[in-house]
């Protein structure tokens, strides 16, 4: 018994290996298959969100473990009703922006619009992401550290918050990229809106009013604006406002009208144009 047993397993692996020699090339073993990448889920305490815990995800470049090269950084931000799950989830984000020689930082903002909500002092989504994150992966991460290679963009609700912690932290973002964004929100008198930016007419809401808010930046510190959104959208005529605004102050932006409406079909070729974008920038090149 054990003498047929040796021989069937010695058959087994002789065959085995013939096939593996087949199928390489000069008859030698296949190269391993190089790990996919994938969004790496972090998380810390935020002082800003009450020193509760807070998760997010980080996806780094392809080679990061294995180099010592530095890489710009874009914090990009869901649309409402989504998490930081939202952009790996769909099949092209994560192998492409991987290739792209830049670490993608993928807060989660619930339904907070990323701002500083009035009143509620342990919901500071802004702050969030302006200092806690940026401080974290600056420190965790071999980023370069300066504005012109760090960049914020979003989809929708995102989009949004993008426009509003590039407006209102031009030294920490470069770029910017609302796209589908609601920009208009903080004007409305819907209830979610008055919970979260406050109540109409007053400081609390002008200071987290992207309409306002470009009015009043300073042309030499401005971040370059990329503001897109579908020609079907609803929200078409917040983008264009901003738009003009930026185009009358005279700010660096480009304004992009696309077809589609406010869906996935927009955002995937707009975030694609987005890294596009990113590479032609000053400072945007790993070192």
């Amino acid at each position: 018994m054990r003498l047929v047993t040796s021989r069937v397993g010695r058959a087994l692996v002789l065959a085995l290996a013939s096939i593996a020699a087949a199928a390489a090339p000069n008859g030698q073993a296949p190269a391993p298959e190089a790990p996919r990448p994938m969004a790496r889920t972090v998380r810390i305490t935020s002082p800003s969100l009450g020193n509760s815990e807070y998760a997010f995800a980080v996806l780094l470049p392809n080679g990061y473990d294995s180099s010592t090269t530095r890489y710009p950084v874009l914090y990009l931000l869901h649309g409402g009703g989504q998490t930081h799950t939202a952009f790996p989830s769909r099949g092209w984000f994560t192998p492409e922006a991987a290739t792209r020689d830049m670490i993608v930082v993928l807060p989660n903002g619930g339904r907070s619009f990323f701002v500083n909500a009035a009143g509620q002092p342990d919901a500071r989504y802004e702050d969030l992401v302006a200092r806690d994150l940026v401080d974290y992966v600056d420190s965790h991460y071999r980023t370069l550290a300066t504005r012109e290679s760090r960049a914020i963009a979003g989809i929708s609700m995102g989009g949004f918050g993008s426009a509003l912690i590039a407006l209102r932290h031009p030294d920490l973002f470069g770029t910017a990229g609302p796209l589908s964004a609601p920009l208009a929100s903080a004007r409305t008198d819907s209830p979610a809106p008055l919970q979260i930016f406050g109540a109409p007419g007053t400081d609390e809401r002008r200071a987290r009013d992207p309409l306002t808010l470009v009015t009043q930046l300073d042309p030499g510190s401005s971040p370059f604006f990329y503001v897109a959104c579908g020609l079907d959208d609803s929200l078409l005529p917040a983008s264009r406002e901003f738009a003009r605004l930026l185009a009358d102050r005279g700010l660096p932006h480009r304004y992009v009208e696309v077809p589609g409406n406010h869906s996935w079909n927009v955002w995937d070729s707009q975030l694609r144009a987005f890294f596009d974008l990113l590479a032609t920038r000053p400072g945007w090149k790993a070192k």
